[in-house]
């Protein structure tokens, strides 16, 4: 019977793992999480733990206003239920994957065939802005430029260990 919860467990982890759709990019400091997408009403605070390496979350859309994200929030290795609420768009990121592209570009529509924006330099991070499917709408600096566009070439985990 252990060996079977044991396993429940093990695949309920996993199956997490590669769902996610993207991590909250702050740590060491408190994070709110909303009651509704405007307003002050928080329901929910959080902190991603670099220190003792504890408490980093996953994040999962479930819906998206112009300032906020409604997002399921699912502590890594925990088996505790995910927290629901609205969390601002500047905490919510993905990791650049380029897959050693000589141009990167990123899109002005969440399409293949969209115009195109060419970046001059790889990103340290992605800023999730909106989401469609598997498309990530992002914000990101290069050199003190601004790119805004759509991209299907991210890694949505907090380690940076996607390939």
């Amino acid at each position: 019977m252990k060996k079977y919860i044991l396993s429940l467990f093990l695949l309920s982890c996993v199956l997490t793992s590669f769902a996610q759709d993207a991590f909250i990019k702050y740590t060491n400091i408190p994070i709110n999480l909303y009651k509704g997408p405007i307003g002050i009403d928080v329901d929910f605070i959080f902190i991603q733990d670099t220190i003792n390496e504890t408490n980093y979350y996953d994040v999962y859309f479930i819906e998206s206003s112009p300032l906020r994200f409604k997002v399921k929030l699912h502590e890594e290795g925990s088996i505790l239920n995910p927290v629901e609420g609205w969390i601002d768009k500047d905490c919510v990121a993905v990791w650049p994957r380029h897959k050693n592209e000589k141009e990167i570009y990123l899109y002005v529509e969440p399409c293949i065939q969209s115009d195109k924006i060419k970046l001059y330099d790889t990103p340290q991070i992605y800023t999730v802005i909106d989401y469609n499917g598997d498309w990530r709408k992002v914000i990101c600096n290069i050199n003190g430029k601004i790119y805004i566009g759509w991209t299907r070439e991210y890694c949505p985990n907090t380690y940076n260990s996607c390939t």
